[in-house]
């Protein structure tokens, strides 16, 4: 999602067009990477790890909001 929403969307996105045309160059350069190494090792263990650091990403975000809401009570 963040793949296509930078690289189909990037003249949408506000600031300088010149870091945004940057910003989408760099994003395809590492999904044609990510193809690349799909290629020499398959596709298991890339898969593997992205779901684990998605969902390393999912416990970080119910962590942070878990510390959020104590900061909150504290206050």
């Amino acid at each position: 999602m963040g793949y296509y929403g930078l690289s189909l969307n990037s003249g949408n996105i506000g600031g300088n067009i010149y870091v945004n045309f940057v910003l989408s160059g760099g994003i395809e350069f590492v999904a044609t990477a990510v193809c690349l190494i799909c290629n020499k090792v398959g596709r298991k263990g890339p898969h593997i790890f992205a779901m684990f650091v998605g969902g390393l990403a999912c416990l970080a975000t119910v962590l942070v909001s878990l510390f959020a809401k104590s900061e909150y009570i504290r206050k």
